[in-house]
């Protein structure tokens, strides 16, 4: 084979561009990773309360799913109310269809969310917050099962960007 016969130069482009994306991809947090610097700036600006002394778990079910925030230390008072008092605003705006939060945190593009905003905005996903022993939950609820898969899209994209801040429950 020729140093420049069309499969070398192929081979060639094919390699340099799966170098040229694996830092790229590299940057992206995998669940139990760190997430991203520039993601960790905005997490900080989107939620009160203190992201190393919480934990989120996102849960898919047969009807949507639930999003719950707890605190890792049962006596922490103030990072339990924090939690409450962002996750009953959330659940308001969401309720609307509004997922401005998430989009500026996550991207207005992230997998699952334009599905999920307008599932919600008609009504057709119903949003419920709740209190937990140590923290708050959204629970997400439908009955069409392309807004199902969009839920449990959109859950795993925000594992997937929080690292470990955050984990897929069962």
């Amino acid at each position: 084979m020729k140093c420049n016969s069309k499969p070398y130069k192929t081979l060639i482009l094919a390699l340099s561009l799966m170098f040229a994306i694996v830092p790229v991809t590299a940057q992206q947090s995998m669940p139990g990773m760190s997430p991203d610097p520039a993601f960790t700036e905005r997490e900080r600006k989107i939620m009160p309360f203190s992201l190393t002394a919480t934990l989120h778990t996102f849960t898919n079910t047969a009807d949507g799913g639930t999003e719950a925030v707890k605190v890792k230390n049962p006596k922490d008072r103030k990072n339990i109310a924090l939690i409450r008092s962002h996750l009953l605003k959330e659940a308001k705006k969401f309720g609307l269809g509004d997922f401005s939060d998430p989009a500026y945190l996550h991207g207005k593009n992230m997998p699952g969310i334009i599905l999920v905003s307008a599932g919600a905005k008609s009504g057709r996903i119903k949003i419920m917050y709740s209190n937990l022993p140590t923290g708050a939950q959204l629970r997400y609820k439908t009955s069409d099962p392309k807004l199902v898969k969009a839920l449990h899209i959109w859950f795993e994209a925000q594992v997937k960007d929080h690292g470990h801040h955050a984990t897929m429950g069962r």
